[in-house]
């Protein structure tokens, strides 16, 4: 009896011993949580001023250029010994020198870069870069090379441009494709600073700024399966959140940026004939967005929109949702009059409010 009651001391002095453990555990695991979020907000505020940082950079170094030209295509060993007094001859003889009441006064002109490279015999000729004394002269110069469309020394075409800096010109060359097309279809443009492109359309100015890379990407019908992996489908600098029908066709797939801290969630409610895909990104200040990704097929029933809707209903209700997708309910057609009552009423508003599918005899409202 007394070896019993013993080896109960002993099992109740361990089990304590690990109770203790077991709490000291649970205080390092919250604390290390504590710390994750305390670094993940660290992290995220350095990228923000980093890209802040980039951005001021960026913007100073354009303003050292302000007074620059870019000519192009000018034959190499041209100019001789004296380039600057070759630039004021070669921008006289382009642009005429009766649109000079002074000459432009030059305080440097080289060719970039300043050495011509041996291993590269079909490069073509090195553009000159010109600073120029007067911000006047330069958009003097511009101007007139844009009035006269065409310039040519030696039989060769030269070209005039600004000189900005390589991040201000990737962006602006997104818009060549673009341009080519407003030329086409004989349409007048300007290509402002730093990358914004204004369009004259019946007689009204619409702007648009430079693509921006998204943060969230969604697709629906991705007809992907076990055969494909997520290294074939990749995306730099994205997380890849995939939920495979697993039989022929349907499927969706979301990509979240990785600079935002996100994760997928799982629904109380069990999707029935329709696949969906949640993820949950948060912010700052512990702000939620949820993203929902669905994809309701057409051989779907009538009740599956009720069912969709109790999967939404079924997430964190604390959390801002937006839900995207192809739900193959024409919202243009008054036989979706039910499915638009049945969203208003868990307060989710469409604002998509233009065709997304349009044929020569038909269009639709599906995504």
């Amino acid at each position: 009896m007394d070896n019993i009651q013993s080896g109960l001391q002993t099992i109740q002095g361990s089990l304590s011993t690990l109770g203790d453990h077991v709490s000291q555990l649970e205080q390092r695991v919250s604390s290390n949580e504590d710390n994750l979020t305390d670094l993940q907000k660290q992290v995220k505020s350095l990228v923000n001023e980093n890209s802040y940082l980039r951005d001021k950079i960026e913007d100073a170094e354009n303003r050292s250029r302000a007074y620059n030209l870019r000519f192009l295509h000018v034959p190499e060993k041209s100019e001789g010994q004296d380039i600057l007094g070759f630039m004021r001859k070669l921008i006289h003889l382009l642009l005429g020198e009766q649109n000079f009441t002074t000459p432009p006064v030059i305080e440097r002109a080289h060719r970039s870069p300043t050495t011509l490279q041996s291993n590269e015999p079909n490069a073509g000729p090195r553009p000159i870069l010109v600073k120029l004394l007067s911000l006047q002269d330069k958009q003097r110069i511009l101007r007139l090379s844009r009035q006269k469309r065409e310039l040519k020394y030696e039989d060769k075409r030269v070209h005039i441009f600004p000189d900005y800096s390589a991040g201000i010109l990737f962006k602006r060359r997104q818009f060549d494709g673009i341009k080519k097309k407003l030329r086409e279809m004989k349409m007048e443009y300007f290509l402002l600073y730093p990358a914004t492109l204004k369009i004259i359309a019946a007689g009204k100015a619409v702007m648009f700024k430079i693509y921006n890379k998204p943060s969230v990407i969604t697709l629906s019908e991705t007809w992907l399966n076990n055969n494909i992996s997520d290294e074939e489908i990749k995306l730099d600098g994205y997380v890849l959140y995939r939920a495979d029908r697993g039989s022929r066709g349907g499927g969706v797939a979301t990509y979240v940026s990785s600079k935002l801290f996100s994760e997928i969630i799982i629904p109380k409610e069990i999707p029935v004939h329709f696949e969906c895909l949640f993820v949950k990104i948060i912010f700052h200040e512990n702000k939620r967005l949820i993203i929902g990704n669905i994809y309701n097929p057409p051989s779907a029933p009538a009740e599956t929109t009720d069912c969709i809707l109790s999967t939404i209903n079924s997430l964190d209700c604390t959390s801002e949702k937006i839900i995207l997708g192809d739900f193959n309910s024409n919202w243009l057609d008054r036989s979706s009059q039910k499915d638009r009552n049945l969203f208003n009423s868990i307060n989710l508003t469409q604002l998509i409010t233009e065709p997304t599918r349009v044929c020569p005899s038909s269009s639709s409202l599906l995504d």
